[in-house]
């Protein structure tokens, strides 16, 4: 499993990355609730949120949204770590309340 002190040690094997990128949002959750990540704009890859591995998704199917529960977030500031093996710029995530 990758934890914060891998995920920091990485570094770009290259300076043009052409296939992989390991991005981390922190957003901000007002209220405790169960919650979806929709990955259907992503390739191919994996997330983490605060710490825990929440899932693989791949663009054709059959994971693209993947179910965070309630204990998984906290309020305030949260870590989202997404690995994804064949995009490097990152397009926009949502989050949905279940």
């Amino acid at each position: 499993p990758l934890d914060d002190a891998t995920v920091a040690a990485l570094r770009p094997l290259a300076r043009a990355r052409t296939a992989r990128a390991c991005l981390r949002a922190r957003p901000e959750v007002t209220r405790e609730g169960d919650a979806y990540l929709d990955m259907s704009a992503w390739n191919k890859g994996y997330v983490w949120v605060n710490g825990h591995l929440l899932g693989r998704y791949w663009q054709i199917g059959p994971q693209q949204r993947l179910y965070c529960p309630r204990g998984w977030l906290k309020p305030g500031a949260n870590e989202v770590l997404i690995l994804d093996l064949h995009r490097t710029t990152p397009p926009r995530y949502a989050a949905r309340r279940h």
